[in-house]
This record gives structure tokens, C-alpha cells and sequence, in this order.
């Protein structure tokens, strides 16, 4: 799901604000605010829109700097989801979440403890602008657990582990699924590689035992292969890791002590991949091609609130204020979001339809195949 929020939180700074010199208060604005990464200040666009202006459509009680952050997020948020809408720009989703393995293990075929970290690895393969999850962890244990049982995620450009989860299980002998909201591993891509498991020795004082299947890295020419699923967005491989090798802190192991195995320990993963729509559109280029519109939309609000703010004219002491409002209001609209602007004659495109983002950031299975690599064919009898 692509999540306007998110993004715009990666937006804020690519316009800025900044206290006009007819302002007469005394409290300057953050640096969070007045720094521009685009060099587009909003307050530049009419002079209508100084701080000593804006001042007096602050709500009672809140202070400048915390309404101009306020607004900025959420006209930020607004404008994601519209440019989404307008371009149709969608989180395409390319691996629908599927388990390494399908069915139940035998209960006759359990693992002994041996005191050892056992899992996957994961290395991704170099796609740009993926992003892939596990959204779900499996485990088929012979026994009920009487207490949860840690669930270490790792990578190798650190000691310490990314994430430690929980796992419980409430059956014997069937497959336990626990929900991982979403534990992105794209990091795995590249140079680092992403080990998933437990301790044996967790598993051992909880008096349970892994239920193992057969795991190997190949496709395994079955029918429902699930290789065939996953194969082109993770390289999975069950591992363990020598008591020997363990660490006492459960820190990372050290390296190469990783040994590849054919058993998966009981384990089973759910893949996912999508494309990382909202990274492209946060990018450098697409943050500096977005900023105009921005700065429309931050100008707009204010313009809003200037003409639905009550004695606004005798606050300013400018007869005028809100019909110069209302047509300035009229004006961004228009440049916005297309059509003729209201009270005039003049026309505009829509500037969220036809700003020219920068989606080259994707893997070719996310791209909108361009028009003039279409092609029309005829069929002949």
C-alpha cells in the first residue's frame, strides 16, 4: 500500500517559509521550516502571504511555527495522494505473498538440538527500486511452546540483530504462522545478506522440538513449484551456525561460520515484493520537480484560511485583504489542478497532471511501458 503520510514526511524542507520584515513579533521560525531545499519560499509568491499576515489566521493558542509545520504536512500528505491519483502511480505489486513451502512436515522426521542458530539466508537480487517483505514467519513444532520463542532477524553489516520477534504457538504439529507487520529485508540487497532463525538452545528449554522438511535452493521441477514464485526476488538458503560459533550476547557470528544445509529447522517463510514507489517519488530529482506545486498548494491554504478568518480586514487594517485572498485563492487552484480560473479568462494545464517525474529509478517490471513502444498489429485469416 502506498501511504501518502510516509512520503510526505520525506517531502518536508523542499519549500520554506520565512518571517517577512514587516512582521513585528519577535519569534523566529526553525530552521525545520525556513530551510528550502529547492530554494522556493512559500511567502515569495504574493505579498499577501507574510508572516504578518498569516499571523492572524493562527488558531487561538497555537504558536506560528507549530501551524506553518502542521499545514506543511498535511497539504504535503493532500498533494501525494493527488499526484498519485492523477498520474495513476500504484505500488504494483510483483511477488504476492507466498511461503517457501506448502503442506505440513511428518512428525516423525524432528530435529535434535545441537545448540546451534538455525534459519535462512537471504540475498536479494540487484532490482532497482524493489522493495521486498516477509509479511508472515512460520514454524511447525511438535509441542505447544509454554512461553514464546525468540525469532532473530540479522544482518552482516551489524552485530546487533535488526529485529528480535516472539513467536508462539497454540498447536502441536501444525504450522504456527506469526505476523511480522511487514519486515522489510530489502536491505539484504547488494553487498549485505539477511539471516532469519532461533537458538536451539531457546527451543530445547521450552521442551519442544522442530518439525524439519526438505529445503533445497534448486527449483525442485514439482508441480506448484514455488520457486518458480519467489525465485526472481530472494535467493533463500537454509543455514546453521555452530554452537561453537554462537555468541553469548546473540550478537552476529563471525564470518563464513554460516553452514548451508537441505533441512529448513522447521521454518517457513512468506515472500513479498512490490515496487518501492514511495522511495522514487521521495528521490532528489522528484522532490525538486514536486516543489512548485507544493509551494501552490501550502500558498493556496493560506489564502483559504486569510479569506474564512473573521475581522481579518480590520486585524491587517487592508480593506481588501479578502477578496485579494479569494482571487489569489482562485488563481492556485487553477494552476494546480487545471481549468479555467474562476472570475477570468485565463487557462491553465494541470500542473499535478503534467509535472514529469522521475520513475527511472524502477526495475523495468514497474514502469509504465511508454506509448511509442506500443505497436498495432493486424490479424490475417
Amino acid at each position: 500500500m502506498l501511504r501518502p503520510d510516509t512520503i510526505a514526511q520525506k517531502l518536508l524542507g523542499i519549500v520554506g517559509w520565512r518571517v517577512s520584515a514587516d512582521d513585528s513579533c519577535s519569534d523566529p521560525l526553525p530552521k525545520t521550516l525556513t530551510d528550502s531545499r529547492s530554494g522556493l519560499v512559500v511567502n515569495d509568491l504574493s505579498e499577501l502571504l507574510s508572516s504578518a499576515v498569516i499571523r492572524h489566521i493562527v488558531p487561538r493558542g497555537e504558536k506560528l511555527a507549530d501551524f506553518l509545520t502542521r499545514i506543511t504536512l498535511d497539504e504535503t500528505t493532500k498533494l501525494v495522494a493527488r499526484v498519485q491519483t492523477e498520474q495513476n502511480i500504484t505500488p504494483k505489486v510483483l511477488l504476492p505473498a507466498a511461503p517457501l513451502l506448502n503442506g505440513q512436515g511428518s512428525l516423525s522426521n524432528t530435529v535434535n538440538h545441537l545448540g546451534r542458530f538455525v534459519g535462512f539466508r537471504l540475498k536479494l537480487p540487484a532490482r532497482a527500486g524493489l522493495k521486498t517483505l516477509i509479511p508472515r514467519i512460520g514454524l511447525q513444532l511438535d509441542k505447544v511452546l509454554t512461553e514464546p520463542l525468540k525469532v532473530y532477524v540479522y544482518s552482516d553489516a551489524q552485530a546487533e540483530p535488526v529485529k528480535v520477534l516472539e513467536f508462539e504457538n497454540i498447536r502441536a504439529g501444525y504450522t504456527e504462522w506469526l505476523d511480522t507487520e511487514g519486515l522489510d529485508i530489502s536491505f539484504a540487497t547488494g553487498e549485505q545478506t539477511a539471516y532469519i532463525g532461533y537458538y536451539e538452545q531457546d527451543l530445547a528449554a521450552l521442551g519442544a522440538r522442530a518439525v524439519q522438511r526438505d529445503f533445497g535452493h534448486l527449483p525442485c521441477q514439482c508441480p506448484n513449484d514455488p520457486y518458480l514464485k519467489w525465485g526472481s526476488y530472494a535467493w533463500p538458503r537454509a543455514i546453521s551456525v555452530p554452537a561453537t560459533a554462537v555468541q553469548e550476547d546473540f550478537t552476529l557470528w563471525g564470518p563464513n561460520e554460516a553452514v548451508l544445509e537441505t533441512q529448513n529447522f522447521g521454518l517457513n517463510l512468506e515472500l513479498a515484493s512490490m515496487c518501492d514507489v514511495a522511495a522514487t517519488l521521495s528521490s532528489d530529482v522528484n522532490q525538486q520537480r514536486l516543489a512548485e506545486a507544493l509551494q501552490l498548494a501550502l500558498a493556496r491554504r493560506i489564502c483559504t484560511g486569510i479569506v474564512t478568518t473573521a475581522n481579518i480586514t480590520q486585524l491587517t487594517s487592508r480593506q481588501d485583504v479578502q477578496a485579494d485572498a479569494l482571487a489569489l485563492m482562485y488563481h492556485y487552484e487553477a494552476k494546480l489542478y487545471g481549468g479555467k480560473e474562476q472570475g477570468t479568462d485565463n487557462y491553465y494545464p494541470s500542473l499535478l497532471k503534467t509535472v514529469q517525474l522521475d520513475l527511472s529509478g524502477l526495475d523495468t517490471a514497474c514502469q509504465t511501458l511508454p506509448k511509442d513502444r506500443l505497436s498495432i498489429g493486424s490479424l490475417s485469416r
